[in-house]
């Protein structure tokens, strides 16, 4: 029996003031998913491995996000936050 390994990592709950959690990084698609405080979730697209693996190990994750992913990939909101 072959066992199917999956593409995508799971949510990962983060420290952070701005980030609730990393809900998914898609290694094919290369497709990162982000919810922030408040519960909107964007979608990143394009987002190299080493960048995700990066903010993965970012002391802050907030300002690794602010410096290396908002802005200059590809973004579709995904999800509402509170308002």
């Amino acid at each position: 029996m072959k066992f199917k390994r999956s593409n995508k990592t799971k949510r990962m709950t983060v420290d952070s003031s701005t980030i609730s959690a990393i809900e998914y990084y898609d290694k094919i698609k290369k497709e990162l998913v982000i919810e922030f405080k408040g519960g909107s979730q964007y979608l990143y697209k394009e987002v190299p491995e080493e960048t995700f693996e990066a903010m993965k190990k970012a002391e802050s994750k907030g300002i690794y996000f602010h410096a290396n992913i908002k802005n200059k990939f590809e973004t579709v909101k995904i999800k509402g936050g509170e308002k």
